[in-house]
């Protein structure tokens, strides 16, 4: 017989697994085996039961901490293409000789085109992990609802400045107007304030509430950075570029840790509350 209580209350509660647990233990009773032996054939029968029933489900918590992995993928990706943005400054300003034309095909052509590839994947990205957790809002209770909501608010403000500052850019690149140039600015500070909202009012909706000083810490350096790189462009100041390119990343740094130490923590939490298991 099971020698364990806690055993037999968590075994039985699953009929397969009883059924399958009885099985075993008719054909031990009466036998020299030992009954650590035989209740790890009903562990081994609970787990059977349990893949055969299609039961054994990620908990709520891991599969939001698999969306916040998600995003610090995004966010490492977008790092990377910051870095792209002034790779050409680290090239030699003058070429050797005999390279002149792939020096310059670097500069036109692959540095622009790599830093648009990974933007492009890290907006890929940055959404399937936003939907993973907003999936999974049903399970949280009613304030940290309340913090998915603004940060769905906040996700749907980036989407849509991140399309017109698309749009934007696509006109100038055919078309020479200054004012325009003034009104990406506006929209790049825009979009730069939006994204730090959903990503703090997110991390705040799953539980992360390491992130109440440090995700505004990131917001307000990642909007200082946005508007730093404004003033750039209208004074060309080479101090004012360092401390922008500086303050981005910072803020990225920030975002990367907190999005992983929420997956960590939220890992630890579904390892936790494995179903069949005590909490």
């Amino acid at each position: 017989m099971i020698t364990s209580a806690k055993g037999a209350d968590l075994f039985t509660a699953n009929p397969d697994c009883y059924a399958i647990g009885l099985e075993y233990e008719s054909e031990t009773e009466g036998s020299d085996t030992p009954a650590s032996e035989r209740n790890v054939r009903f562990i081994v029968g609970e787990a059977y039961s349990l893949l055969k029933a299609g039961s054994f489900n990620m908990p709520p918590t891991s599969r939001s901490g698999i969306g916040l992995l998600f995003i610090a993928g995004a966010i490492g990706l977008h790092f990377l293409s910051f870095v792209f943005q002034y790779l050409g400054y680290l090239l030699p300003a003058s070429p050797p000789a005999g390279q002149e034309s792939f020096y310059f095909s670097l500069h036109t052509l692959w540095i622009p085109l790599s830093g648009l590839l990974l933007v492009g994947a890290s907006a890929a990205v940055l959404v399937v992990g936003f939907l993973i957790v907003w999936r999974d809002r049903t399970y949280l209770n009613p304030s940290q609802r309340a913090f998915l909501g603004l940060a769905g608010l906040g996700f749907a403000v980036s989407v849509g400045a991140a399309l017109i500052r698309t749009s934007l850019g696509l006109i100038l690149g055919f078309v020479y107007a200054p004012d325009l140039r003034e009104a990406l600015g506006v929209v790049d500070l825009g979009f730069a304030i939006a994204l730090g909202l959903t990503f703090y009012w997110l991390l705040l909706g799953v539980g992360i509430w390491q992130a109440r000083l440090a995700g505004v810490v990131a917001l307000v350096v990642g909007s200082l950075s946005s508007g730093l790189t404004i003033l750039w462009r209208a004074t060309q100041s080479d101090g004012v570029a360092v401390l922008g390119l500086t303050a981005g990343f910072l803020s990225l740094t920030l975002w990367l840790a907190l999005f992983l130490w929420g997956y960590e923590e939220l890992r630890l939490k579904g390892m936790s509350r494995l179903p069949g298991l005590p909490a």
